[in-house]
């Protein structure tokens, strides 16, 4: 689990309200069916952890938390191997890979913007740091990155220049916590909390369409910490603290409105949706779950996939699923759903 959920959870357990049990209670959770994914275990690469995961080309890269950008060679998923690395400062928790450059959020260390054009040599161009929060995760559109911040709310940095990257807006009238960032539209999705990140919190949806005065839109809140969050066609997908995922019809992103639920473990460390199918890691017991989300009113579990190290990431490319675990990731090759077909390997703690 990444350090800065480590700490979250512990105050959360402190904290935890009976307000809060009778909201992650709203809804029926999902049931396990049947029928699930079928999929095929084609490439395994051990090495440093990916608690962050983008795959670019023939290249996979890991931010891994204090041993920083791990780039990986995957061309050839047989003997994938390291071809390059940079060592950031701080702790490396999400990256994101734009053109030649790569973002990666370094927590108290700020943005790195480390140009990568040459794999086996990735250089640092430009640093990003805001004092009124930990850079914890990142997307990039266009000339700009946007930062979840913490206790710094969202932070948005212009990297046109990417020697140069610098300050273009933020959103924290509030104060609130903001754990993960998604975009679509002219709107960022920011799962957060409220105050601190021991005060519950939710689904705020930002209208970023000008990057120097982002606003408010939305906010979807059942008074849980929101942990993590993936936007496809006209839903969220949204993790809690303790309430499972929600699935939220974001339609009319002034006026969210919750559909389907899914029972998850007390947290969750990434997701991801592609297609029909939602990706699922971390959890309480570090497995990668599939979820068929055709109906997202009436989710249903459709594979599950139980590696050797623990969960951490999840990236979805083409029929390809690539999973990030403490010591390296796997390589899923995805087919059409069949009768239920599971693999449960040994487990290993790290």
């Amino acid at each position: 689990m990444k350090r800065w959920r480590y700490f979250t959870l512990l105050a959360l357990l402190l904290t935890v309200s009976v307000t809060s049990m009778s909201a992650a209670t709203a809804f029926t959770p999902t049931s396990d069916v049947s029928v699930a994914t079928k999929w095929e275990l084609i490439g395994s690469y051990r090495g440093r952890g990916a608690t962050g995961l983008a795959i670019a080309g023939d290249y996979a890269y890991l931010a891994s938390s204090t041993y920083g950008l791990r780039i990986v060679d995957i061309s050839n998923l047989a003997s994938m191997s390291e071809v390059g690395y940079y060592d950031t400062d701080g702790v490396a928790v999400s990256v994101v890979v734009a053109g030649s450059h790569a973002y990666v959020a370094n927590q108290s260390a700020g943005l790195s913007v480390i140009d990568v054009s040459d794999p086996a040599h990735p250089a640092e161009v430009g640093v990003y740091a805001d004092p009124a929060g930990w850079a914890v995760d990142v997307a990039v559109r266009d000339d700009y990155a946007y930062i979840a911040a913490s206790t710094g709310g969202l932070r948005i940095a212009d990297v046109s220049d990417p020697a140069h990257p610098s300050a273009a807006g933020f959103y924290d009238p509030y104060a609130f916590s903001t754990q993960a960032i998604a975009l679509k539209g002219n709107h960022a999705y920011l799962a957060s909390g409220k105050g601190t990140a021991i005060v519950p919190g939710g689904l705020r949806i930002i209208d970023i369409s000008n990057p120097a005065a982002p606003t408010q839109t939305g906010f979807y809140d059942p008074q849980i910490q929101a942990s993590r969050v993936a936007v496809s066609d006209n839903y969220a997908y949204v993790t809690f603290w303790f309430g499972g995922l929600r699935i939220v019809d974001v339609t009319n992103p002034a006026a969210p409105t919750p559909a389907g639920w899914i029972e998850t473990g007390l947290y969750a460390d990434d997701l991801t949706v592609s297609g029909n199918y939602l990706y699922l890691v971390g959890e309480s017991d570090d497995r990668l779950r599939i979820f068929d989300v055709s109906d997202p009113m009436a989710p249903v579990q459709a594979g599950e996939y139980n590696p050797v190290y623990a969960t951490q990431s999840v990236v979805v490319v083409g029929d390809r699923v690539y999973v990030g675990l403490s010591h390296g990731f796997d390589v899923l090759q995805i087919t059409q759903p069949v009768l239920d077909e599971q693999v449960h390997l040994p487990r290993v703690l790290g």
